[in-house]
């Protein structure tokens, strides 16, 4: 019978430089292109998975975060973690989001509970809005075992609202279309999103029931790990009728060095500006998710009278000994409300 193996190799180095890795599509470890620094991972990389991946040569990296993603490791093959650190992150069960100002049992706002498949893949998310007595769910499908997620159906079970969304991806795994089917009471209304990402730019152009209406270029800077750092749309443009209107909006993101719970539970979206977006109302707290735990958001947009307000957010995590939150304090600096975030996993 043949062996899976995996080697930990403990060893200590000085003046080392240890660079951040992860695979931007499910593939073979042996694919350099599945890679965002497209080459294989070295004795110095430390690896987070943000897909499932099958090793299929011998292979080496300094630490290695399944980050709740499947490690399948063929008969025969070595995998070897320099460093002895292999961690798989916990799967996210539930989410709580408190209002620091309110007194108990008053003081829950939202309860978002996950439920996943047997390949770790959020398929149910519950959202309980007790703010206003509302309960909504969330339905992720996806292709055979792929992990990104293929299409969506959100339901509000307290109102006539629901969401039918469907995305298709390029090779490499980015978002290059979003297609909402949006029902409000009788209402039908079909929006289309149309990426193209070439670098740090991405153009959109959003139809509405077949209909051009708006043309947005977006400017992206991102960091070491993958996460959008700041993001700007250069070109926003409305169009109605004879109606034309044109803003811009710039906005700052940063993070901490922690994989976030979130970040695989949801579609990876391009943007955080996505105009008329209504497939988000089951996102907590965040516009925008990415790889790591967001630490702040703030944005401006021009003209004021854009009726786009501004945003200066501030949040603050508690970590367990994994380095995964176990809770979180948001702060709304330009309204003042704070909020308590609270994980079970």
């Amino acid at each position: 019978m043949k062996k899976i193996i995996i080697v930990i190799i403990i060893s200590v180095s000085l003046n080392r430089s240890y660079g951040q890795v992860t695979n931007v599509r499910a593939g073979l470890w042996s694919d350099t292109m599945i890679w965002n620094i497209n080459a294989l991972p070295t004795t110095n990389d430390s690896v987070t998975l943000s897909f499932g991946i099958i090793v299929d040569i011998n292979a080496i990296c300094q630490s290695l975060n399944t980050n709740g993603h499947n490690l399948t490791i063929n008969p025969g093959i070595n995998l070897t973690i320099s460093g002895g650190n292999i961690t798989s992150a916990p799967l996210l069960k539930k989410f709580i989001v408190i209002d620091s100002a309110q007194l108990a049992p008053n003081d829950t706002l939202f309860i978002y509970t996950y439920s996943y498949d047997n390949l770790h893949r959020c398929i149910q998310i519950e959202v309980n809005d007790y703010q206003n007595s509302r309960i909504g769910h969330t339905y992720n499908f996806f292709n055979g075992t792929d992990t990104l997620i293929s299409s969506r159906k959100l339901i509000n079970q307290l109102r006539t609202d629901s969401v039918f969304e469907y995305f298709s991806y390029s090779p490499d795994g980015k978002m290059v279309s979003d297609s909402e089917l949006v029902f409000r009471g009788l209402n039908r209304v079909v929006f289309t999103y149309q990426y193209l990402s070439v670098n740090n730019s991405i153009t959109s152009i959003i139809n509405s029931s077949g209909q051009p209406f708006l043309l947005a270029k977006y400017l992206t800077t991102k960091d070491n790990y993958g996460n959008i750092v700041s993001e700007k749309d250069t070109s926003f443009e409305y169009y109605s009728g004879t109606y034309h209107y044109k803003n811009n909006t710039n906005i700052s993101y940063t993070y901490d060095a922690n994989p976030c719970p979130f970040y695989n539970l949801y579609p990876k979206r391009l943007i955080g500006l996505n105009y008329e977006l209504v497939a988000v109302d089951d996102i907590p707290l965040f516009r925008l998710l990415q790889k790591n735990n967001g630490k702040s958001e703030m944005s401006a947009t021009l003209p004021t009278t854009s009726g786009i307000g501004s945003s200066n957010l501030v949040v603050e995590y508690i970590y367990n000994l994994n380095n995964h939150p176990l809770s979180l304090i948001y702060r709304d600096l330009k309204y003042g409300n704070v909020y308590k975030g609270v994980y079970y996993y």
